[in-house]
């Protein structure tokens, strides 16, 4: 699309012209072309061109999803960008004075930060839907630059709430971004009771660790705790992972989490190994910056990770 206006392409989806595939979503119709949406979906491109009913009835069909979000990564598609503040257009239903169908518009142009936060995190898991990895780093940057902000104050455990939904447990991308920030924020979050209990029932390990680690710990290692939070969010992601012992930082000892039986909140977290009974202590440890992320194993990071001091 190198060369080509984008209103020209914007236009092209707008009217329908040359459409020769249809993307339904509850009352609506997106004309749409294999020479653009194939391209950039891996899910369409197999979609159309396996042996799949889509292939032969040149429609498929989205019915969980909203138009106003599936419209979207439709519309970036074909201009590399899309708007979070306005709703997209779209094709309706064709009838028979216009094969080509009408466009349909909703008002939601004065959406509030924590609406379009919501808008940014749904048309995020389209993207990971879809494939289309650039969507997902240009959903996930327009959600961060509001959640830097909006992340203080009152209403911001609704979309924080849609975030976590929208996102796999892993996601090293806008779920890690969003907790990152919250942490760096947390004396302001805090004041919010909705979205301390949101963190709590996400991230309750990482959570717990970062709001009871600094009585432990000196303020260098909490802050090199924090910067390498990564490695420890992936870690702690499953709870008998292996690492060293920290009373004797030889023999080998599992993290220990101790949940409340009522609640499943996070009541201790530890390492110790067979030779020291769990206690109700909270491991002081460090954890290695990683490199690549992207590549890296959960078991990876986990076996990277040793106790650093003893508890009192």
């Amino acid at each position: 699309m190198a060369g080509i206006p984008p209103d020209r392409w914007a236009n092209l989806l707008n009217t329908g012209k040359h459409s020769d595939f249809t993307i339904i979503c509850e009352d609506v119709e997106f004309k749409v072309h294999s020479a653009v949406v194939c391209t950039a979906s891996p899910m369409l491109d197999a979609a159309f061109a396996g042996p799949f009913k889509e292939a032969n009835t040149r429609q498929i069909n989205f019915p969980e999803e909203k138009r106003e979000i599936v419209g979207r990564p439709i519309r970036f598609m074909y201009t590399n960008d899309y708007d979070d503040s306005e709703a997209p257009h779209s094709v309706s239903k064709p009838d028979k004075n216009n094969d080509q169908g009408s466009k349909v518009a909703t008002d939601d142009a004065s959406l509030a930060p924590f609406g379009r936060m919501t808008v940014n995190a749904l048309v995020y898991k389209c993207a990971d839907m879809l494939g289309i990895n650039n969507l997902r780093t240009v959903a996930c940057e327009k959600f961060v630059r509001e959640a830097r902000s909006a992340c203080a104050m009152e209403g911001f455990a609704q979309p924080l709430k849609i975030m976590f939904e929208s996102t796999l447990s892993n996601d090293t991308e806008l779920r890690l971004a969003v907790v990152r920030i919250c942490l760096d924020e947390y004396p302001q979050v805090k004041k919010h009771t909705k979205t301390v209990e949101i963190l709590k029932t996400h991230e309750p390990i990482v959570l717990t660790i970062f709001t009871q680690m600094p009585d432990r710990v000196d303020p260098d290692t909490h802050k090199e705790l924090k910067s390498s939070f990564l490695g420890l969010a992936s870690f702690l992601s499953t709870e008998s992972t292996m690492t060293f012992c920290r009373e004797c930082h030889t023999h080998r000892a599992y993290c220990n989490v101790e949940r409340d039986p009522a609640t499943r909140e996070v009541i201790s977290v530890d390492f110790l190994c067979n030779e020291h009974p769990t206690t109700k202590q909270l491991a002081s440890f460090s954890v290695p910056k990683v490199a690549n992320p992207a590549a890296r194993g959960r078991r990876g990071v986990g076996s990277a990770i040793r106790s650093s001091t003893t508890a009192n």
